[in-house]
């Protein structure tokens, strides 16, 4: 597979994998457990340059700033995070633990940040009470004693330190990074939430300091204060904070990289389940009737289940209808209302799915915040800001045409842990876009998981409303009969290619009378209209007449029941990706209306490259031609396309072995 930043698409113990040149999270070399990792800068690091261009300009501005010793910490603090061990490699490679001195060290600079925030506070007390408030004439302090001035600028001072060591930028990323480190990971909530309060008493001490270097009393403020003592207490808890902060980071960096070879099943090796499941919001197209989005979800769910998940929020269109269908806790989706309802699934869930399907698209209106892609994204990022594992999984990228869409794409998707994608041409997207940070694997399409429709499917006549008596069906073909199943769907271009495919359909008919046609909607009613359409086509065609053998299935069909008539097909003709799913499932021969890239992303994947068409530029005389080109080799075919189907049944299942390794880490069972 080519692109920049790609070595190859490898197929390792049967899964695929995106390997970087740079190796960015590496392995063990030479015996080392540690290496340096070259990462990009990450908001702490960002803060800090931001607080030292402001130092910088202040200083120019003619204030002396004692800040050497504080940035020198934070360089330290950007070399240690990158110093991290490796990544667990394999089911049975342990995953990295923090070290023991990390939660002594967390505790420590607690207790001093606190005490340095009583001793500001009592002196700020005192010099409230103290005042210098002096008669005229006499140019003395109303205590009698002179207080001692602000001459002890050739040592650090401890406010402007505290100040700007533990500026509201660097506080604010830093006690961002704390929490999300002490809501997803057990093994550093501990020493996590120590360091979250020594940020608070930090951040807090500097401003409560700060009136005193503006009264002129420096560092130490009485005679009987703490004096020079203060000033190195500050840096010894600066300097402790920063190291701490820089090896807690690292452990999280190396706990968080999700290997694929660690987390899925490698030969006996198996990774154990969590024995605690954490909460799970799931996030997609749901609740819309769009047969392909329920199929997903019902596949999401059944695996979720079968892995001991109970507590599930799904965010859908309609909530109390996903609530009824499925058994699960339903939020309504948009941004227009129950906000605090999301709020709350966010705050409890310790996992965060999103997809699948094509979610990250700009086929649909893409404007600043309306649109699939920015929905998507940022209710992934609130996630993300809410301590959550943030999961993409089961993804179907792209086309992304706008750079508005490519950028949102590019900055905000790299904040997930992981994303798996259905079909190579997304992976080859999202590193055009530059989304390189999260591991990256190729699975396959969630619904190859489900389980087969089963012998007590609702039989095809008495699907209609009313049942229908198939026997005055294809009369002459007797028990022969071959039934052709079609889904199409408005789209831009369809006066060109609705009379192509009508003028197919008509011929088939009036050719072979053996066969019916069932049109399909796998979208509710946009689909039914769209089905009527073709219909009427067909019977205006100069072949037209067909009568009954030219039927269209209700609207309200569940995505069972569609599959259920689909696999009972001879060929499937089609534009919907999960309607052509359904087919090849059942090892029925298809012909596809790539409308879409995914369409012939996951169908290439089958091998079926040859009967996949071009929306734009089909006819009605490739279809014919893909027709015979079937029925020459239709038994074959077959069986080509069940063998192909077989394998994808395993990756489709292998998306939710992230969740496990997120949720045991989640547990501190990792």
């Amino acid at each position: 597979m080519g692109g920049p930043g790609l070595e190859t698409m490898s197929q390792a113990r049967g899964w695929y994998v995106v390997r970087r040149r740079a190796d960015p999270q590496g392995s063990r070399r030479g015996g080392f457990r540690n290496r340096w990792f070259a990462d990009p800068i990450n908001l702490v690091e960002a803060a800090v340059v931001l607080v030292a261009a402001a130092a910088l300009w202040a200083r120019l501005g003619g204030r002396p700033l004692p800040l050497e010793p504080v940035l020198a910490g934070w360089g330290v603090y950007a070399l240690l995070r990158r110093w991290r061990p490796p990544a667990a490699g394999s089911p049975q490679e342990p995953v990295p633990v923090p070290s023991p001195w990390l939660g002594a060290a967390a505790t420590g600079v607690a207790l001093l940040s606190l005490l340095l925030l009583l001793v500001a506070a009592a002196g700020l007390v005192g010099e409230a009470g103290v005042g210098v408030s002096s008669e005229p004439g006499n140019g003395t302090a109303s205590t009698g004693a002179a207080l001692p001035a602000v001459a002890s600028r050739d040592r650090p001072v401890a406010a402007p330190v505290l100040r700007w060591g533990m500026a509201w930028p660097l506080a604010a990323v830093s006690a961002l990074a704390l929490w999300q480190m002490a809501r997803r990971d057990a093994r550093l909530r501990p020493a996590a939430g120590r360091l979250l309060l020594a940020t608070f008493f930090l951040a807090v001490a500097g401003l409560v300091s700060g009136p005193l270097v503006e009264q002129g009393t420096g560092g130490g403020w009485h005679d009987a204060g703490p004096g020079p003592w203060y000033d190195f207490g500050v840096l010894v808890a600066l300097w402790d904070y920063q190291l701490t902060l820089a090896r807690l980071s690292a452990y999280a960096s190396a706990r968080w990289r999700l290997e694929p070879a660690a987390v899925h099943r490698a030969g006996a090796q198996v990774p154990p389940r969590p024995a605690r499941r954490p909460p799970v919001v799931l996030s997609g197209f749901y609740g819309a009737g769009n047969a392909g989005d329920e199929a997903i979800l019902d596949a999401v769910l059944r695996q979720l289940r079968q892995r001991g998940y109970e507590d599930i929020t799904v965010f859908s269109i309609r909530p109390e209808e996903t609530a009824r269908t499925h058994g699960v806790k339903s939020v309504y989706r948009g941004w227009r209302r129950d906000l605090l309802a999301k709020a709350r699934a966010l705050g409890r869930a310790g996992v965060f799915i999103s997809g699948g399907g094509g979610l990250l698209q700009d086929t649909s209106r893409t404007f600043l915040l309306r649109g699939p892609v920015p929905y998507y994204l940022m209710i992934a990022s609130w996630a993300r800001l809410a301590g959550c594992w943030v999961l993409f999984l089961g993804h179907g990228v792209g086309p992304l045409r706008g750079r508005w869409a490519r950028f949102l794409t590019r900055w905000l998707a790299s904040q997930a842990d992981v994303i798996t994608t259905r079909d190579e041409g997304s992976l080859h997207l999202l590193e055009q876009v530059g989304v390189r940070r999260p591991v990256r694997e190729l699975l396959a399409d969630f619904v190859f998981s489900l389980p087969r429709p089963g012998a007590g499917a609702k039989p095809l006549a008495q699907i209609f409303d009313p049942p229908f008596d198939p026997s005055g069906l294809g009369r002459g073909a007797g028990p022969a009969r071959r039934l052709i199943t079609v889904s199409v769907r408005s789209w831009p271009g369809q006066d060109r290619f609705f009379p192509e495919l009508a003028a197919f359909l008509s011929h088939v008919l009036a050719t072979r009378p053996d066969v019916e046609v069932v049109l399909v909607p796998m979208e509710g009613r946009l689909d039914h209209e769209a089905s009527q359409r073709l219909a009427d086509l067909i019977e205006e065609g100069p072949a037209g007449g067909h009568g009954p053998r030219v039927r269209i299935l209700p609207a309200t069909l569940t995505p069972a029941e569609i599959e259920a008539v689909v696999a009972g097909s001879w060929l499937a003709v089609g534009m919907r990706l999960h309607f052509l799913i359904f087919a090849v499932r059942a090892g029925v021969p298809v012909l596809a209306l790539n409308y879409d890239p995914k369409v012939a992303g996951v169908l290439g994947r089958l091998g079926l490259d040859r009967y996949v068409y071009d929306l734009e530029t089909v006819s009605a005389k490739d279809l014919k031609a893909g027709l015979e080109a079937v029925e020459a080799g239709y038994d074959a075919l077959r069986r080509r396309i069940a063998g192909a189907t077989r394998p994808l049944a395993a990756l489709a299942s292998a998306h939710l072995d992230y969740a496990d390794a997120a949720s045991r880490r989640w547990s501190g069972e990792a």
